[in-house]
């Protein structure tokens, strides 16, 4: 029984990893660094799941760089209905190991649109220097994209009676040979896992 609990745990994780990674891209634009609206695009089905994939890629020359990006879903009479935010950026510096490197230039968030209906993405950012940061941002929509969290949770729970199952096994074994009178009954087959 644990082995096939553990087997699910397994297939739950995988399966969250899989389609997790699944969905169309619905939109796909570049914005100024200063920020800039993305749409309009249309949702077709109630409740879609999308995945919202922003990418800068920060300079390492000069001096260290960083724009923090905020994003809101507007509908269509461009009223905000969600909004996320995250920061990019690119650090160089020295230590006592020498030169060092640094950089996020992704991030990526996921939502749930209730309506059909069409949309915009609206982009605010706060830069560290304009003139420094010239690379445009990329910003990709994925719709149809699924949530991994339930099976994330089927599979540390599987897992979790997985775990329970092989230690109740081991104390069935452990009674086995104790009730034997020490010599042990208990053939290799027993403690096959």
């Amino acid at each position: 029984m644990s082995k096939l609990l553990f087997g699910a745990a397994l297939l739950c994780f995988f399966s969250a990893f899989v389609l997790s990674c699944k969905g169309s891209r619905q939109v796909e634009s570049d914005i100024s660094p200063a920020g800039g609206t993305v749409g309009p695009f249309t949702i077709e089905n109630a409740n879609t799941v999308c995945r919202l994939k922003v990418q800068q890629n920060l300079s390492y020359s000069g001096p260290n760089k960083w724009n923090w990006i905020e994003f809101e879903l507007l509908d269509a009479e461009k009223e905000a209905l969600f909004g996320s935010g995250n920061e990019l950026w690119a650090e160089t510096g020295y230590d006592s190991e020498g030169p060092w490197r640094e950089r996020k230039s992704s991030f990526k968030t996921n939502f749930i649109i209730r309506e059909p209906g069409t949309y915009y993405l609206q982009a605010a950012t706060d830069l560290s220097d304009a003139r420094a940061i010239g690379s445009p941002i990329h910003v990709t929509l994925y719709t149809g994209a699924v949530s991994s969290v339930p099976l994330m949770w089927g599979g540390v729970i599987f897992l979790i009676l997985a775990v329970l199952g092989f230690r109740q096994y081991g104390k069935q074994m452990q009674t086995r040979y104790r009730t034997s009178g020490g010599t042990s009954t208990v053939r290799e087959a027993d403690f096959e896992i």
